[in-house]
């Protein structure tokens, strides 16, 4: 068994993307290792043809996009 870290759950609730018990997932990630313990951060998670994107191709967690841009703008 591996744990998995997705983000807040308030953003995986809003994005609509519910995973069952007995769902067979997909999942794109970063290893790391927690509490001794190997474990992913998801960056993608698919269930059959739904997609649940979490963060970007650097590894930023896409819930943080406002703070990112906020960054981006500063002079």
């Amino acid at each position: 068994m591996l744990d998995v870290h997705l983000g807040p759950a308030w953003y995986v609730d809003a994005q609509g993307f519910a995973i069952e018990p007995g769902d067979f997932l997909k999942i794109k990630g970063m290893p790391l290792t927690k509490d001794g313990k190997p474990a992913l951060i998801a960056v993608e998670i698919e269930r059959g043809e739904a997609t649940l994107t979490l963060r970007d191709g650097e590894g930023f967690p896409l819930w943080r996009r406002g703070a990112q841009l906020s960054l981006e703008r500063s002079p």
